[in-house]
């Protein structure tokens, strides 16, 4: 009884679909259709893009089953996707050839603010760009290295306040030179380190490591460090910024953290194999529902007539379980996908980039609205290019979004 009460309800939603389209028309062919369906959920500006498909099309030209589509949430159309090959989209795309010079002309990015601030401390413009890309390797390493709740933050706040007379002993920034160090030195299989703030021998043990490593740095001869911690004490707070992030670089070639990237690089294959898995599945199904429907309509008289809609509703229901278990298992790799690429450990990826020295990032270690910043490294022609940071208001970021919007539409555009 209650499974009847259930296919009825089903088979009234479709009914009451298909009358709501009954004389729309097919986005791919153009004709009015009475068995068009697909509720796309592409929001442009106030209104939901109203592109819909005929059966026919959605089997012959992209193989997709029409009940899947008139009740998949969340659908995007073919269109929205910049997949659709209908006559007046190829056409549109070979269009938007010629036109794309004018795709970026169209949307300009607002001027930003030349105010950072973290955790309530407002950044000086020269350190915003070494603040960050400490902050960030943090964010993806401060786990593995066995960093501390607070301890960025504590660093951060030392470096800008540029307190220089401040005890090493009781130094955030001295602690963290000498975890590092000690990473670095144990990486290399050195038996006893025994570094500790209250002995300044880390110091010239961060002159060797910097003299050993592969990366040079004009700002510090080697000569600096045998002269002792007083010279570690004249310098500037970029100075110490540069130290400090040339050994978050350096450690990245230890054993701790090319662990971190071996395990990502084994979870995204996991992840791929399960997606992969899933689809396969999915398109299973759908082949053998397509098959089902063919079958039934060899035996519908031998007549070649279209099966009613009652008719495929009683085949989509039988294989219910089964396609629960599909749909679940898409759901699952999908959020593993998702997990994934926010947790990705191995690089961070511009949102946007120019040839104009313009860059967007989203970063981890800025959580402010919206969590958008621009660097501007100036053009590839500048002799002495000089490095500067933006961040928008919350008023500006429609704005913003829609230059990030366009900007990808162009090279979208570009590739075809």
């Amino acid at each position: 009884m209650d499974e009847e009460i259930m296919n009825n309800s089903s088979e009234s939603k479709i009914e009451e679909k298909t009358l709501v389209f009954q004389t729309a028309h097919c986005h791919q062919c153009h004709q009015l259709r009475s068995d068009v369906v697909g509720t796309c959920a592409t929001k442009w500006r106030n209104t939901t893009c109203q592109k819909k498909f005929c059966r026919s099309c959605l089997w012959n030209r992209y193989k997709e089953i029409p009940e899947n589509v008139a009740f998949k949430e969340g659908w995007l159309c073919y269109r929205c996707r910049g997949i659709c090959n209908c006559g007046y989209c190829l056409k549109n795309k070979q269009g938007k050839k010629k036109d794309k010079s004018q795709l970026e002309e169209e949307v300009k990015l607002p001027h930003g603010i030349e105010s950072i601030a973290v955790f309530g401390i407002d950044l000086p413009s020269e350190n915003v760009g070494g603040v960050l890309q400490f902050l960030e390797f943090c964010s993806k390493f401060g786990k593995a290295i066995g960093l501390r709740g607070g301890e960025p933050e504590l660093v951060v706040s030392e470096i800008v306040s540029g307190r220089n007379t401040r005890s090493q002993e009781h130094s955030a920034l001295t602690r963290m030179i000498i975890q590092l160090l000690t990473l670095i030195l144990v990486d290399t299989g050195a038996e006893s380190v025994g570094l500790s703030a209250s002995d300044d021998r880390w110091f010239k043990v961060l002159g060797d490591c910097l003299a050993e490593s592969e990366v040079k740095l004009d700002d510090f001869p080697p000569e600096m460090f045998q002269k002792g911690i007083a010279e570690y004490e004249k310098m500037g707070t970029s100075q110490r910024l540069k130290l400090l992030n040339f050994l978050c670089d350096e450690t990245l070639s230890t054993t701790v953290l090319r662990d971190c990237f071996a395990e990502s690089v084994e979870k995204k294959k996991e992840t791929k194999e399960k997606l992969d898995a899933a689809k396969a599945k999915e398109q299973q199904l759908n082949q053998k529902i397509e098959d089902e429907f063919s079958k039934a309509l060899a035996e519908n008289n031998g007549a070649g007539a279209e099966l009613t809609i009652k008719q495929r509703l009683a085949i989509v229901s039988q294989m219910e379980d089964e396609s629960e278990l599909v749909f679940a298992g898409m759901q699952n790799a999908l959020k593993m996908q998702k997990v994934q690429e926010y947790d990705d450990v191995l690089r961070t990826s511009p949102v946007v980039m120019d040839d104009n020295g313009l860059t967007l990032w989203k970063l981890k270690s800025y959580n402010k609205e919206p969590n958008i910043l621009l660097q501007d490294v100036g053009s590839w022609s500048d002799v002495c290019p000089h490095e500067r940071w933006f961040a928008f208001s919350p008023e500006q970021k429609p704005q913003v979004e829609k230059y990030i919007a366009r900007k990808k539409v162009k090279e979208f555009v570009s590739a075809f």
